[in-house]
C-alpha cells in the first residue's frame, strides 16, 4: 500500500477510536451491542484535515478551480479536476499545495476522457512529500458525503484570496446512467464555483467522487445523458436541485492506462424500477 495512504487511513483511524473512547457511556443491558458514534462536529473536523492535505488549487496566472491529489509515484504527483477547469486556461498550470508552494503542472493527454469533465494534470516535487487520495466506492442513497474545494475570498479584486470550504450533505440520487460529463451522483452538499474537480468524501475519509456542478446553475444546465438522449421534465427539475458529481469508478476505469490509479470497480446503479428512479415517470 502507498505509504501516504496508509499514514492517512491510521490518522482517520486514530481519530474515531479516540473519539468513540471519550463518549463511554452507561448502555442498557438490552443493547450489549450498541456503537456510539463520535459527534458529527468531531467527524466533519477530523475529515476536514484530511481533506485539506489533498486538496489543491489548480492557477493558471490567476485561480481556476480545484482538485486533488490522487497518485504519487516517486516524486511524481497526479491531480484530478474537472476538464471546464482547465479549458479556458493558459499553460503552464500550477498547483498551489497545502504548504503553500507552486508547482508547474503539466496536463496529461488522455481521449477517453473526452466525453468526460475530467482532466489529470502532473507535477514533480523532489523536496516535499504529500498525502494523496484513498479511494472508496460510489455512495449509495442517504449516505452521508462531504464536499471540499476551494472559492475566492471576500476580496474579489485579489484573485490570490482564496478560502477553504469543506461541505457536508448526502446523496440524494444515483442516476442509472450518466449525464453528459459523466455526472451520476446527486447530493445535498453546497458547492460554490471554484469547488469544481474538488473531492467527495464518504465518513471513511475515502473519496467516491470528484465534485463538479452546483444545484440551481445559470446556465450549462445538464439535461441530456452522456449517450445523447434527453433527460424527462420532471427530472430535470430534480437535477437542477441537486449537486453534482463524476463517480470515482468512472475516474479510476477511464484513466487507465494512462495513469494506473486502481483497479476498476464496478459502479452500482440504482435500477429501472427503483422508487427514486421510478417516480419521475420517465
Amino acid at each position: 500500500m502507498n505509504g501516504s495512504r496508509l499514514t492517512q487511513k491510521l490518522a482517520i483511524a486514530g481519530v474515531l477510536v479516540a473519539g468513540i473512547s471519550c463518549l463511554a457511556v452507561a448502555l442498557p443491558a438490552s443493547a450489549p451491542n450498541a456503537i456510539i458514534s463520535p459527534p458529527n462536529s468531531q467527524l466533519k473536523n477530523s475529515l476536514q484535515k484530511i481533506a485539506r492535505q489533498i486538496t489543491v488549487e489548480i492557477k493558471d496566472s490567476e485561480f481556476l478551480g480545484t482538485g486533488f491529489l490522487i497518485k504519487k509515484q516517486g516524486d511524481l504527483y497526479t491531480v484530478v479536476t474537472n476538464a471546464h477547469v482547465v479549458r479556458a486556461a493558459t499553460p503552464p498550470y500550477r498547483i498551489k499545495t497545502v504548504d503553500g508552494q507552486i508547482h508547474t503542472a503539466k496536463l496529461v493527454v488522455n481521449q477517453r476522457f473526452a466525453q468526460l469533465d475530467l482532466a489529470l494534470l502532473q507535477f514533480r516535487s523532489p523536496k516535499n512529500s504529500y498525502l494523496v487520495a484513498n479511494l472508496g466506492k460510489s455512495p449509495q442513497g442517504q449516505q452521508e458525503v462531504y464536499a471540499a474545494g476551494f472559492v475566492l475570498g471576500s476580496d474579489d479584486l485579489d484573485a490570490e484570496n482564496t478560502d477553504f470550504k469543506f461541505t457536508n450533505g448526502k446523496v440524494s440520487l444515483v442516476l442509472n446512467k450518466a449525464l453528459e460529463g459523466g455526472y451520476q451522483v446527486g447530493y445535498t452538499n453546497q458547492i460554490e464555483k471554484g469547488m469544481s474537480g474538488g473531492p467527495l468524501f464518504n465518513p471513511q475519509a475515502e473519496v467516491v467522487g470528484v465534485n463538479g456542478k452546483h444545484a440551481y446553475p445559470l446556465w450549462d444546465i445538464p439535461n441530456r445523458y452522456e449517450d445523447g438522449t434527453e433527460t424527462c421534465q420532471r427530472l430535470n427539475q430534480t437535477i437542477n436541485g441537486f449537486s453534482w458529481a463524476i463517480p470515482i469508478e468512472t475516474l479510476v476505469e477511464l484513466a487507465n492506462p494512462v495513469v494506473d490509479i486502481g483497479k476498476p470497480q464496478k459502479l452500482v446503479k440504482k435500477k429501472a424500477t427503483d422508487p427514486q428512479i421510478d417516480r419521475f415517470g420517465c
